[in-house]
């Protein structure tokens, strides 16, 4: 940002959050401002009351703007809710509640009128009084000054909420009228110009992601040299594989163990020093911790099997099984519940070859394998997935496979990882342009004349 200038004279603007502010400028509470109200709209549908569209948390916290075309729930809202919840051009939306005060007082702006949308629950409707201020509000709520306002001022343990008294009182350096909506505009301008550079920069991470994958799934189901005879496997998704490699069935090549739920009614069960693994868990290829736990006494009165480590955790129940088969290798001992599968691997076959050779079947998984369950959620069935089809290559060959694919995926996951450096850096920076022309640090009359 060295190439803006400051403005000519500032003073103390008054406010321990934003400081000095040009000597032209003001300072105003939000809700001398605007008009604000916390949505009572649910996200039930009642009779006698009208069907509305609903915008909800995390529509908001997804989405930096509002529009029409977004995939809003059904639901239905009483006449007064529609009317004073009902999206409205020049509305700015925040998120009101999380379990995480970080993830408080996200804003997204309405640009256009929405007819049929409602505000929704766990957000708060801010509506300026003047049209002309409502960019600058939203951009005002994005900056830094106002997020740290608002994780301080948002109380709680487990759950942190904004009171109507904290969000009416968050102070907003105003400039003049006529220089509100150019600022609005030039900051638009160059936010989306770092959102272009984001974008390009995500989809290089995407496709980085795709060639580590696919340079896995060839080792795992080809080898990793490409001189050696081939044979057809008889497997579609497989194809040809080194002749001197075996194929197998799951069943066969791995012992299985479930999991349970000891009843949350107990505490004597819970918050002890044993990890309690669930699909939410799932999300590393290596478990070594989670975010329950059970205690001895849980292990011992529910009967819950202790799985140990060198074991692949799969999830075989949920709504997770619709796009994606979470496949995982545990590293401690561990519990899991019953939308959980451990496997344990014969002798002849080695935890991180099996795990990667599931992972790699994902697609095939997830098209041919899951099912629906009579309760409506997604279920892999034990009986189908013990006989999903392994290709197994001698156990010292495994070991290099191992390594070729370490030392293959090391070198993307560095430039996956610069480029996910670079990201933040943008993302920094977008925000930092954001509260400098919001909090008039910039002079940006010229630019913007």
């Amino acid at each position: 940002m060295s190439r803006y200038k400051p403005y000519g004279a500032y003073r103390d603007s008054g406010s321990e959050w934003l400081g000095s502010i040009p000597k032209h400028w003001e300072v105003k509470r939000l809700r001398h401002l605007a008009s604000f109200a916390n949505s009572n709209v649910d996200k039930k549908s009642h009779d006698g009351e009208q069907a509305v569209r609903l915008c909800n948390y995390t529509d908001v916290y997804y989405n930096e703007f509002i529009h029409a075309d977004l995939d809003f729930m059904p639901a239905t809202a009483t006449e007064g809710q529609a009317v004073a919840f009902g999206l409205q051009a020049g509305d700015v939306i925040i998120t009101k509640d999380s379990e995480d005060p970080r993830d408080i007082g996200i804003p997204s702006f309405v640009p256009e009128n929405i007819p049929g949308v409602v505000c929704g629950y766990h957000l708060t409707l801010i509506r300026a009084i003047h049209p002309q201020t409502a960019q600058f509000i939203f951009r005002a709520i994005q900056s830094h000054p106002s997020k740290g306002y608002f994780y301080v001022g948002a109380p709680g343990i487990t759950r942190f909420g904004l009171g109507q008294d904290v969000i009416g009182d968050l102070p907003v350096a105003l400039p003049p009228v006529s220089e509100r909506a150019r600022i609005a505009d030039w900051i638009q301008s160059e936010t989306a110009r770092i959102d272009a550079l984001i974008g390009k920069k995500t989809l290089f991470i995407d496709l980085l992601k795709q060639k580590r994958q696919s340079a896995i799934t060839q080792a795992v189901t080809k080898g990793h040299d490409p001189n050696v005879k081939l044979k057809d496997s008889g497997v579609a998704w497989i194809g040809e594989v080194p002749a001197h490699w075996s194929v197998s069935k799951l069943g066969y090549i791995a012992t299985e163990q479930g999991g349970k739920t000891p009843s949350t009614s107990d505490s004597r069960f819970w918050d002890g020093g044993i990890p309690w693994v669930t699909p939410k868990d799932m999300k590393v290829d290596l478990i070594s911790r989670s975010l329950d736990t059970i205690t001895e006494t849980a292990v011992s009165e529910c009967g819950m099997p202790l799985i140990q480590p060198g074991s692949v955790l799969v999830v075989v129940r949920g709504m997770i099984l619709a796009h994606s088969f979470p496949v995982a290798e545990t590293a401690i001992p561990v519990t899991i519940n019953q939308d959980m599968k451990a496997l344990t691997p014969c002798p002849e076959v080695l935890a991180p070859y099996l795990r990667l050779l599931l992972q790699s079947a994902k697609q095939y998984v997830v098209s041919v394998l899951v099912a629906e369950a009579a309760h409506g959620t997604c279920v892999l069935r034990t009986d189908i997935w013990k006989q999903l089809p392994m290709v197994i290559p001698p156990l010292g060959e495994q070991k290099e496979i191992l390594d070729y694919i370490s030392t293959t995926t090391k070198r993307l996951d560095a430039v996956v990882a610069a480029v996910v450096s670079s990201i933040t850096l943008l993302k920094e920076r977008r925000t930092a342009l954001i509260t400098a022309a919001v909090t008039g640090q910039i002079d940006l009359r010229e630019d913007i004349a």
